[in-house]
C-alpha cells in the first residue's frame, strides 16, 4: 500500500540512517520492511529491522492483496505467514513482533530510524510518542507515513507541537513526510504532542505552519482537507471515524 516513491525513499533512508536499530511500525505484508531491508543491506551495517503489526487481514483484504496465498483454516485472518513469505529474502535482518502496539514498549538501543504507518488513532499516536519517540537517538530519522492524509489530524498536531525537537526535512509527493531528530524529548516533554486534548484551533495553527513547507498543490489540499475533516468530527478518536468532507480521491499516484 506504499507508492513507488515511498519505497525508494525508505530504502535510501535505511541505507543512510545513522547506525542503530530500525523500527518499522505497521508493515502489513512487508512493503515497508523489504524497502528498508534493501537499503540496510546496501549499507553493510549489521543492524536489525524491528517490525510491528497485528498481522490481521479479513477476507476483503486477503482477496485484494494476496488472494492466491494459502489460508490456515484455524487462523484465516492471520497474515503473518504471508508476511514471512514475502520478506523471506531478508529474514536475517528482521525481528518480527505480532500484537497490539499499545502493549509494546521499546527497550532496545537508541533507534536510528523510526517508520510510523500505524498511528490510526489518538491513543496509538500518544503511545508511540511516549514509548518510541523518547527512545530515538540524536540525528535519527522519523518518517510519518500518514502525515499527508486527511484522516490522521493528530500527526499534524503532534509534529507541530514537537517542532522544537523534530525538524521538517523532506517529503514524498504523497503521504510520507521525513523529520530529523534535533533533540530527543523526555517522557514529560513529549506530552506536548499528545492528541487527546487537541482542538480545532490547534489543528488550524499546525496546518498554517505546514502549509508553508509543501510546494505541491495536492499536498496543501490534503492539509486543508485534514482541517475540514477534523472540524466536521472534532471528537473522533480513530482514523475510520472521519469522513471525506472535500471528496478527495484517496490515491493520486500509481502504487507498486
Amino acid at each position: 500500500m506504499l507508492t513507488r516513491e515511498e519505497m525508494r525513499m525508505l530504502s535510501w533512508a535505511a541505507e543512510n540512517a545513522p547506525p542503530g536499530p530500525i523500527v518499522d511500525l505497521g508493515c502489513f505484508l512487508g512493503g515497508s520492511t523489504v524497502s528498508l531491508a534493501v537499503g540496510l543491506r546496501r549499507s553493510g551495517r549489521t543492524d536489525k529491522i524491528h517490525s510491528y503489526d497485528m498481522f490481521h487481514a479479513g477476507e476483503n483484504l486477503r482477496k485484494r492483496f494476496f488472494p492466491d496465498f494459502p489460508v490456515d483454516a484455524a487462523r484465516p485472518d492471520d497474515c503473518l505467514p504471508a508476511f514471512r513469505h514475502f520478506t523471506s529474502e531478508f529474514s536475517d535482518f528482521l525481528t518480527v513482533n505480532q500484537g497490539d502496539i499499545l502493549n509494546e514498549e521499546w527497550l532496545g538501543d537508541e533507534i536510528s530510524l523510526l517508520f510510523v504507518d500505524l498511528s490510526k488513532s489518538r491513543y496509538i499516536n500518544d503511545h508511540i510518542l511516549s514509548n518510541f519517540f523518547t527512545k530515538l537517538k540524536p540525528k535519527s530519522l522519523v518518517i510519518q507515513q500518514d502525515f499527508l492524509f486527511f484522516k490522521d489530524p493528530w500527526l499534524l498536531h503532534s509534529m507541530y507541537k514537537l517542532r522544537k525537537y523534530f525538524e521538517f526535512l523532506s517529503y514524498c509527493q504523497e503521504h510520507s513526510v521525513i523529520f530529523g531528530t534535533k533533540i530527543v524529548p523526555s517522557k514529560r516533554e513529549v506530552q506536548a504532542g499528545y492528541a487527546q486534548e487537541m482542538s480545532v484551533s490547534d489543528i488550524k495553527e499546525a496546518a498554517e505552519y505546514f502549509l508553508t513547507l509543501f510546494p505541491h498543490a495536492r499536498q496543501r489540499e490534503m492539509i486543508r482537507a485534514t482541517v475540514a475533516s477534523f472540524e466536521a468530527s472534532p471528537k473522533a478518536q480513530k482514523e475510520w471515524d472521519f469522513g471525506n468532507p472535500l471528496n478527495l480521491p484517496y490515491r493520486m499516484v500509481d502504487r507498486n
